[in-house]
This record gives C-alpha cells, structure tokens and sequence, in this order.
C-alpha cells in the first residue's frame, strides 16, 4: 500500500511538472534558481534540483522513521488523510476500499515506470509524451508499410 500511494503522488508529480514550476531560492546573484532546471530525470543531474532531490528524500526518510504500523500489516500507516469518511457512500466495505488501493497502486507504478522509461528515450516529460504520441505512431505506421 505504502508503494502504491508514493507511486500514486509520482505519477501526479510527473504530469505536473509540466504545468508548475518552483522558482527556488534566487538570491541577487541568481545562484540557486531553479528556473533553468530541466523537467524530469534530467533535474537529477543538474545544481540546484539535485540538492533539492536529496533534501526531499532525506525529509521522506525522516518521516518514514517515525511512523508506525504496529497492529496492521507491513506498510499499512491507515487512512492519514481521513478520506475514507468522504468515499463512506460509494463503498461497501473496508476490504473493497484496501482493493482498490492496491489496483490503483499498481496501476501508478506502472505508470510511473512507463513514463520514466519514454522520457529517458524520448527526453519528452509525461504531457509532452502525449503531444507527440501522433509523430511515433506515424514513423511506426511508415515503418511497418515499407516491410
């Protein structure tokens, strides 16, 4: 469940990086903007977004340290976000909810790897892989005519 929620937030993070931009901390002589980062993996190996990065997976390490899940299976924190009150009407029972957790879960982190893996061979970010899906489709249509 823990995977399939963080995988879940991945796959929100990947479309909106497209959209939504952080400017960083600029001070006047523009050291540490965040504006020239690229999107996506490529801001893993560029100053200041990897910092960034190792900062944001030191909070999650951090936060992970200090929750629980005594009492329940592995990786099972609860409902944190109490949602469960506000989905009460479409659900008939704690098991069907756990189940589509877990699909959907799964489903993300297919969705993660997939776009991650396009932009690695592509260098286009999750919107852009959409925008240009009709170029591919029509280099592989060309393609598979000519044989």
């Amino acid at each position: 469940i823990k995977h399939g929620r963080v995988a879940m937030m991945a796959i929100i993070g990947l479309v909106a990086q497209h959209y939504f931009r952080f400017k960083g901390l600029a001070f006047n002589d523009g050291s540490f903007s965040l504006d020239d980062a690229p999107a996506g993996l490529g801001a893993l190996a560029t100053f200041p977004s990897n910092a960034g990065f190792g900062a944001l997976v030191l909070a999650a390490g951090i936060v992970e340290l200090r929750m629980s899940d005594e009492g329940r299976a592995p990786g099972d924190f609860g409902d944190p976000l109490n949602w469960r009150k506000e989905v009460a009407y479409t659900i008939r029972d704690d098991a069907t909810l756990k189940t589509y957790e877990i699909e959907h879960g799964r489903l993300a982190m297919l969705g993660v790897m997939g776009t991650l893996a396009a932009e690695y061979v592509t260098g286009y970010d999750g919107v852009e892989q959409w925008e240009h899906a009709a170029e591919g489709a029509g280099r592989l249509i060309k393609y598979t005519t000519m044989q």
